[in-house]
């Protein structure tokens, strides 16, 4: 699948996601809101993307990646493992966890969760999405060359022999994360 055919699909979900998400009448249950809030940023988070790669915009896009991910992560965990003191702790704005890959092991012990691959992120992944986000040696590399700071996009020849314009390919860490 290239770049265009990807984002085509990207934008498709987060409409029906949007579609399903505001369609639903919230409950007052602190877990309910919690996941929500967190879910929540993962659609912002996602459309953002979307629309910082029509731009393009590739250095903030990946920034974001990793607030997608987190934010998805621990809206399952809040919904799946987080006890009733952990929910309103974290409502309160307090500290539930010490460590993100705790929330990952956590849901992984989980049958939904079990070949999800999210401890599979902590690693490469997780240090491409962390130089990203916050401005490490990945992010400014990408574009930067001897001609001067270009968006890090790539010409790629596909099967039939015309040119896609691509992101760089640790960017599509995006599509796997979503799905």
């Amino acid at each position: 699948m290239n770049f265009s055919e990807s984002h085509n699909l990207s934008v498709y979900l987060a409409r029906k996601l949007n579609n399903l998400t505001f369609s639903v009448t919230p409950l007052n249950q602190d877990r309910v809101r919690a996941v929500g809030a967190c879910i929540g940023l993962t659609l912002q988070s996602h459309r953002a993307i979307l629309l910082l790669m029509e731009a393009p915009l590739v250095g903030p896009a990946a920034a974001l990646v990793r607030v997608l991910f987190e934010s998805y992560v621990r809206g399952a965990w809040l919904l799946y493992c987080a006890t009733s003191n952990q929910i309103a702790k974290y409502i309160k704005g307090k500290q539930v966890n010490s460590h993100f890959n705790e929330l990952i092991h956590d849901l992984e012990k989980l049958p939904e969760f079990r070949e999800s691959g999210l401890s599979q992120a902590l690693g490469k992944p997780w240090a491409t999405m962390n130089s990203f986000t916050h401005c490490g040696a990945l992010q400014i590399t990408r574009g930067n060359t001897d001609a001067g700071i270009e968006p890090a996009l790539i010409l790629t020849r596909n099967a039939k022999n015309s040119y896609d314009l691509q992101m760089e390919s640790r960017l599509l860490a995006v599509q796997y994360l979503l799905s």
